[in-house]
């Protein structure tokens, strides 16, 4: 999907995509840990939050903003 998204230009052209995978399925996996531990799904809000925002602000092209 990513490389889909950069062909696309949707996606910035210089991202890594494995890297971008891996920093997405991290940010995910660890609100999902946090939420068993603390059975409050505050963590998975801000996780979402965040990744929306650092997906809109940094990886997505100019043109498409």
């Amino acid at each position: 999907m990513i490389r889909a998204g950069i062909k696309a230009r949707e996606i910035r052209l210089k991202t890594d995509p494995r890297k971008l995978a891996t920093l997405i399925s991290s940010f995910l996996e660890g609100g999902i840990m946090v939420y068993r531990l603390e059975r409050d799904d505050q963590a998975m809000r801000a996780v979402r939050a965040h990744l929306e925002n650092y997906l809109e602000s940094e990886m997505r092209t100019l043109s498409n903003s």
